[in-house]
């Protein structure tokens, strides 16, 4: 899905794709100075794990139901997000995250 705002250009991206060990996932790319948009995080909520940037990660689930892997890293000019289910909860799966998220990230610059 891409939206595109007149004059301006893209405004926001999303692609889904299914890595090995991770699980199945979707990447965001919205533009906030285009769209006008902004972000107020907690300073306490917040680590530098992708690339420095502002970033928060969230696992939400259970066993039987599956988990969501949330991960979010900001700047001054976009928010992304990558979300990924697995059926099981494991740590590795947020370390990988992170290294996906920082490939992107270095790719986007």
């Amino acid at each position: 899905m891409i939206t595109f705002v007149k004059d301006k250009g893209w405004v926001g991206v999303s692609e889904v794709f299914e890595k090995a060990g991770v699980g199945l996932c979707n990447y965001n790319e919205n533009n906030l100075k285009y769209s006008h948009g902004a972000i107020i995080l907690a300073e306490e909520d917040i680590t530098r794990d992708v690339n420095g940037k502002a970033t928060m990660l969230d696992v939400m689930g259970e066993d039987s139901t599956g988990y969501v892997y949330n991960l979010e890293w900001y700047d001054n000019n976009f928010f992304r997000q990558l979300e990924c289910t697995n059926p099981k909860y494991d740590k590795s799966i947020t370390i990988k995250m992170i290294e996906m998220a920082k490939v992107i990230d270095t790719y986007n610059k």
